[in-house]
């Protein structure tokens, strides 16, 4: 009886091998993994626009802002995630105040006042290894699995994605209105990154589009 048992669970063995791999497989398997990734940095974008948010009138005295241009600090951004949600410091939160061509970012907190400023939220962070696609040497480009989850965690309409250098086959230079030499490559086309981020040193550092860095990065407007 016991060798009949053995005998059966080998042939059960060999049968699997020969089961083809679901279609859906990378769906259902890889890109919920890529999908959590994407998740810290939507989560720390929204975390940080509660910040501002909070240090913004009506909410503060004196109807002034309370925050000031540049990076959002690791406590304020955690005192505003909730208990499950972590702080991924691969990505970054920033402010901007920059004027209305959005070619120069101011640096005190009362150019953020001002009724001809344009102000922008915007979280990036490199993507990381894993889930880049190796067929591009010289630049970094997310592979589809990434491209899929993109489309899946982040509706439309808003200005995420990842990085990449103008295209002037395709630029809109009505719509790049600052000159920039940087795009975000969208679910629903392209937009463009204000040329005062661009030129920002902190930024830089990291999303260097003419260096090959590729960014995952979400802009709101506030």
């Amino acid at each position: 009886m016991y060798i009949w048992v053995v005998l059966a669970t080998f042939l059960a063995m060999l049968a699997s091998y020969t089961l083809s791999m679901r279609a859906d497989i990378r769906k259902v398997a890889v890109e919920p993994m890529a999908e959590a990734e994407i998740a810290k940095l939507v989560s720390k974008h929204r975390a940080a626009g509660r910040y501002i948010y909070y240090n913004s009138p009506p909410n503060t005295p004196a109807e002034q802002v309370t925050f000031v241009p540049g990076i959002i600090s690791d406590a304020n951004i955690e005192g505003e995630m909730s208990s499950v949600t972590i702080n991924d410091k691969n990505y970054t939160s920033q402010i901007f105040c920059m004027n209305k061509e959005w070619t120069t970012a101011y640096t005190n907190a009362s150019d953020c006042d001002r009724v001809d400023t344009s102000k922008m939220l915007v979280t990036y962070g490199p993507i990381p290894y894993r889930w880049l696609n190796l067929n591009y040497e010289d630049v970094d480009v997310p592979n589809s699995d990434f491209m899929n989850a993109m489309r899946n965690t982040v509706s439309g309409g808003w200005r995420f994605g990842y990085t990449a250098e103008i295209d002037p086959a395709t630029e809109d230079v009505t719509e790049n209105s600052s000159g920039s030499p940087m795009r975000i490559i969208t679910r629903d086309g392209e937009l463009y990154v204000p040329l005062a981020i661009v030129n920002n040193d902190d930024f830089k550092k990291v999303c260097n589009v003419s260096s090959g860095q590729t960014c995952l990065i979400y802009l709101s407007g506030f």
